[in-house]
């Protein structure tokens, strides 16, 4: 089975999940790229059982339109920080016209093993999820290491100081705001989420 992943900020990355998915799938060839140009020559030359595409990079985004113009039936998973579809139309669209999965980062190397082997067999794990909004902070937390979430307080909070906690902290802090998510700032390491 053939692979071809597309992700322009792929070396940028924190982990290696394409090394560690090479290394669990035998049968499986995987060639990675970062390069648009070289994505569309790549795909113009070799038939790939899937692609993913990180869609959220302009070369990105216009690498998954030019797929979808040639050939709509292709599996796609579609990966990306932004907690937003793949298709502008909604999940109901996609999954009746495509053959896509969306898996957001930092991706779980268990979660893309388990998409890859049983695409066929599984739906979309985000289908009609990017309305809710613990889902949304659920992938919002995984971006910061330094953070935990108490779920029956609310509360986003660290039990460490520094620097490193501070400027995610701002990060977080950032995010909420463009996920409109109702928060209150309790200290300098503590946010009450205020509500869902």
């Amino acid at each position: 089975m053939k692979l071809l992943v597309f992700d322009k900020e792929y070396c940028q990355e924190d982990g290696d999940c394409i090394t560690i998915l090479n290394k669990s799938l035998k049968d499986y060839s995987i060639t990675l790229t970062t390069d648009s140009k070289d994505a569309k020559t790549l795909y113009e030359n070799s038939k790939f059982d899937i692609l993913l595409i990180d869609f959220t990079t302009k070369e990105g985004n216009e690498f998954l339109n030019y797929v979808m113009e040639k050939d709509s039936e292709q599996r796609v998973i579609t990966i990306g920080y932004e907690l937003t579809h793949s298709e502008i139309q909604g999940c109901e669209y996609c999954e009746k016209n495509y053959k896509r999965r969306r898996l957001v980062k930092p991706i779980s190397v268990v979660d893309l093993y388990r998409t890859v082997v049983n695409f066929d067999e599984m739906s979309c794990d985000y289908r009609n999820k990017f309305n809710d909004t613990k889902v949304i902070l659920k992938q919002i937390l995984c971006k910061y290491s330094y953070f935990d979430y108490d779920e029956l307080s609310c509360e986003i909070y660290s039990n460490i100081n520094g620097t490193q906690v501070l400027r995610q902290y701002l990060d977080l802090v950032n995010d909420l705001n463009i996920y409109k998510i109702n928060y209150q700032i309790i200290d300098d390491t503590s946010i009450k989420v205020l509500s869902f």
